[in-house]
């Protein structure tokens, strides 16, 4: 299965402007204007949020431990990239209030997390608790985090610079309370950021934008066991040559709504029978390896990735997936796709009844 959610807070620490509040602004970044400052971003998801998750995980995973989760961030501008740009996370060692300050505000917003501090008249404390951090030069400051756990990615000039880092280390200790829930800081690698060589442009799409691309923290377990029932009507598919339709899918959709979609296969080219019904009538069950993948229409923007075990279709008494329309921006078309692995080739189908809308809640 497969939720996402959406940050609670986040905001950029920048070294030139150390006392600065970003809170508001609709973009994060990495950028290095010049050889000795640079700057650091902070982003948090809602701890109440994450154990509803948990919740559902426990109550219908199949399989223990089979949760992973994701921070995704979307690229807005990149510039002047070295051939690899090392990208580390850690879990914020203190708390830190998000601010109501823009980078372009005048006079300048203090009145919240900046490079200086996690909050208006206090400090980054970067020793202690298992919690350090680091700054450039003689700029001290820029956040603090917990040593016990992190994950690094890389981005470069040939290889998309969105983000999509596999956190399930940090979100892991949350969840078991072996560390406070203060979000995630991610920050250019030392060996980049203090080189006096590099300078470019990293920015990000913060949750003040505009666009569609807010960051988001996407869960993935597995929900159901392979365990098809066969009758004398339906068998499983081994035809490589075969079409897919989505079925109960009423078209439009609210955030509180959970489908099950069904996902009905059949021979393209069924064998000549002597029947007294179409040979076209008789669906068949995906096999094992069948995975589902939701695609924003307007922008071809994959929104749920095809993912072993998140977006497993399960096949029991048919083959369906589902999932939280909350997990989805509202106002917005979505197509499903679906990819099936047989005979050691991958197929991917697009159905044309296999589209729907998320409509924006109304309350009476």
């Amino acid at each position: 299965m497969f939720s996402q959610l959406f940050p609670s807070k986040d905001a950029t620490l920048y070294s030139l402007y150390p006392d600065t509040n970003t809170g508001l602004d609709p973009i994060l970044e990495f950028t290095k204007p010049d050889p000795y400052n640079a700057s650091r971003i902070l982003i948090q998801f809602d701890q109440e949020e994450i154990m509803n998750v948990f919740k559902e995980v426990t109550s219908t995973s199949t399989a223990s431990g089979s949760w992973s989760a994701y921070l995704r961030i979307y690229a807005s501008q990149v510039e002047s990239l070295p051939t690899v740009v090392p990208i580390v996370v850690n879990p914020v060692s203190q708390n830190w209030d998000q601010g109501t300050g823009r980078l372009a505000n005048s006079p300048t917003t203090t009145n919240g997390a900046s490079w200086l501090g996690p909050q208006t008249g206090s400090f980054w404390v970067i020793s202690g608790s298992g919690a350090t951090g680091s700054y450039l030069s003689s700029s001290v400051g820029g956040g603090a985090w917990y040593t016990s756990s992190y994950v690094t990615t890389s981005i470069s000039q040939y290889t998309p610079q969105d983000l999509y880092i596999n956190v399930t280390p940090i979100v892991s200790q949350w969840s078991s309370s072996l560390i406070p829930n203060n979000g995630f800081i991610l920050r250019v690698s030392e060996s980049v950021e203090n080189n006096q060589n590099y300078q470019y442009v990293l920015d990000y799409f913060s949750r003040d934008t505009n666009t569609i691309y807010p960051p988001s923290l996407i869960f993935y377990w597995k929900n159901s066991a392979y365990n098809p029932y066969i009758s004398s009507n339906q068998t499983v598919l081994t035809n490589q040559e075969f079409d897919v339709s989505v079925g109960n899918n009423d078209g439009v959709y609210y955030a509180e709504d959970n489908p099950r979609f069904y996902v009905y296969a059949r021979d393209k080219y069924p064998q000549r029978q002597f029947t007294t019904s179409s040979l076209y009538e008789y669906n068949k069950l995906l096999p094992s390896q069948s995975f589902y993948q939701v695609i924003d229409v307007d922008t071809n923007e994959v929104i749920i990735p095809f993912n072993d075990p998140g977006t497993l279709i399960s096949t029991e008494t048919g083959s369906y997936f589902s999932f939280n329309m909350n997990t989805l921006e509202p106002e917005r078309f979505y197509q499903i796709q679906v990819k099936v692995k047989l005979n050691n080739n991958t197929y991917v189908k697009t159905s044309t009844d296999a589209k729907f809308k998320v409509s924006q809640t109304i309350f009476p």
